[in-house]
């Protein structure tokens, strides 16, 4: 049941979605790499340290976070209560009148993030070579946990 109307999200909510915690996971990024690895296990003992350690490389070295944040920040974001639980969510309306209403919501462990290029393309077909009877106007709800969710605090 909804508690009231949902509210546009805070500024603090609907802006810097990393904030100012770059610094401390390059940081931690930088001392949790070298670890001891098993030299020639390959896959079999986990993931290979030269594997990950180009991975870490490229997420904090070539991943472009900022971009991340323009793109996610470029969709209106709200915070509604449903049954004493905060959920943020994506509402993205069609500029076509007879655009259908749809829910597209992630599982674990990914988020609203994967939805970044689908957003586009389903509310405004014709603007993406598609038909514009084919829009739809879309929520896209952060499962409790998750972006501007809060975790569950109890059972439901």
């Amino acid at each position: 049941m909804f508690a009231g109307p949902h509210q546009r999200a805070s500024r603090e909510q609907a802006t810097g979605v990393l904030g100012d915690s770059r610094p401390l996971t390059r940081s931690t990024v930088r001392t949790t790499v070298d670890a001891n690895a098993l030299t020639g296990s390959g896959w079999e003992r986990g993931v290979p340290q030269e594997y990950l350690e180009g991975l870490v490389a490229y997420w904090r070295d070539e991943f472009d976070w900022r971009e991340q944040e323009r793109r996610l920040n470029g969709f209106p974001k709200f915070v509604t209560t449903i049954d004493g639980q905060p959920i943020h969510f994506l509402h993205v309306r069609s500029s076509e009148p007879d655009a259908l209403p749809l829910i597209v919501t992630h599982g674990y462990p990914v988020s609203i993030a994967e939805f970044v290029d689908l957003i586009g393309p389903l509310s405004n077909p014709r603007a993406h070579g598609g038909e514009p009877a084919d829009a739809f106007h879309l929520v896209v709800p952060s499962l409790p946990g998750f972006g501007f969710s809060a975790p569950l605090t109890g059972t439901g």
